[in-house]
């Protein structure tokens, strides 16, 4: 079986109150000896592509906790038994932090959302103060000491400064940079001009980037082969397979692909939108209330990866993951969206107390956003590698 992904909450507590935040913020710490039965699971049971992810409110507001935790997960060599990475607002990192980034190659998720203007939503005072941080991070992600990834949470607010973030951020040395739309933003009709027209100014960017030999940071826009309008060398049928496959899968792969968050109540979970202490979906809109729950823990071993994959297939079963096929938004009903095949939306979006939609309705910002993007995507081109002709041509050759 391959490894799984522990998401550990370390405190519900962060020194930020992002308005788009969908978590509760208690007065929650994760407890030492949750962390430590984690670590002497992952000891006894040593898989390939296991990986922690440090997480909260705000992870460092643990940081002796997380510390602790990594000292569990080493070898007799010193070196990491599972991949090691943390979620943060980048605020309270600082030298001693970075040392330890650096020592046990941290991948390190920066949820910042760019320029002065658009942080300003998020914390304003913070601005300078992660730049610098990011700033010292950069040298280090090209060095290979760690890996470096900034995450921007799109709203409607900040919007109208995506494209000067993105381009701050480029200008700054991120070499990864992650664009996801708040999941549960009111819509104000006509926005979607705007997304269009701050998508395109990225693409443009961009496209820039390509032609001058260098990188493309944005996720959403990585770069397509010459003559090619998917992200692969695929023939019509395959792609028309791969689009039938998609209608017909949930929307999400919730624990099915091997991942779980601990909260820090110890409880495990599927997904942090369905932990009481953090999401916000209803549990009267599930058909089982503790459906997404594995177990806890908190007084003994938690659920095994073996018992969370399996328990994943019980929750795609749950009404609120409805199959693709059945999703629509104001703007396109996905069965027939030319972009299904390579879309997502996050279902509990859906399913909020004080959302008025249907199980199945995606909301706006999500879908326009993705529609803009993925219009976009094929632009972005970069040179056929004489590897991938080979491989097409032998793809399309009859077979005897």
């Amino acid at each position: 079986m391959k490894g799984h992904e522990y998401v550990i909450m370390l405190t519900q507590r962060c020194n930020f109150r992002c308005t788009y935040c969908y978590q509760t913020h208690a007065a929650v710490d994760q407890e030492r000896a949750v962390v430590e039965r984690i670590a002497a699971s992952i000891r006894q049971h040593p898989r390939p592509g296991t990986r922690v992810v440090f997480h909260g409110g705000e992870p460092l507001l643990r940081k002796e906790l997380m510390r602790h935790a990594v000292s569990l997960l080493l070898d007799e060599a010193g070196q990491p038994l599972c991949e090691l990475s943390i979620v943060t607002n980048g605020s309270l990192i600082d030298d001693e932090t970075i040392e330890l980034f650096c020592r046990y190659g941290f991948e390190v998720n920066v949820s910042f959302d760019g320029c002065r203007e658009a942080q300003a939503f998020r914390d304003a005072a913070t601005f300078d103060r992660i730049v610098d941080t990011l700033a010292k991070l950069v040298p280090l992600h090209e060095a290979g000491r760690l890996q470096l990834k900034v995450a921007i949470t799109l709203t409607l607010e900040n919007l109208p400064y995506l494209s000067r973030s993105v381009a701050f951020l480029t200008d700054l040395g991120i070499s990864t940079i992650q664009i996801e739309g708040e999941l549960f933003a009111p819509w104000v009709e006509g926005s979607e001009r705007e997304i269009e027209r701050q998508v395109e100014q990225v693409t443009q960017l961009m496209e820039r980037r390509v032609a001058d030999g260098l990188p493309v940071p944005v996720s959403r826009l990585q770069p397509q082969p010459y003559g090619q309008s998917g992200p692969s060398w695929e023939t019509d049928e395959e792609r028309a397979a791969k689009i039938e496959a998609r209608l017909e899968r949930p929307e999400c792969n919730c624990s099915v692909a091997g991942s779980s968050l601990v909260d820090a109540d110890g409880t495990v979970w599927a997904c942090p939108m369905f932990a009481p202490g953090l999401g916000q979906v209803d549990p009267g809109r599930l058909a089982a209330p503790d459906a997404f729950r594995h177990g806890s823990w908190k007084d003994s071993l938690g659920p095994s990866a073996e018992h969370v994959q399996a328990d994943g297939e019980r929750i795609r079963q749950e009404p609120i993951m409805a199959p693709k096929r059945r999703r629509y938004s104001r703007f396109a009903e996905c069965e027939t969206c030319p972009y299904v095949a390579d879309c997502s939306a996050c279902p509990a979006s859906s399913h909020l107390p004080d959302v008025k939609k249907s199980a199945e309705e995606v909301p706006p910002l999500l879908c326009a956003l993705n529609m803009a993007f993925l219009s976009r995507r094929h632009r972005i081109r970069r040179p056929v590698r004489l590897m991938d002709a080979l491989l097409a041509v032998a793809g399309s050759s009859p077979r005897p």
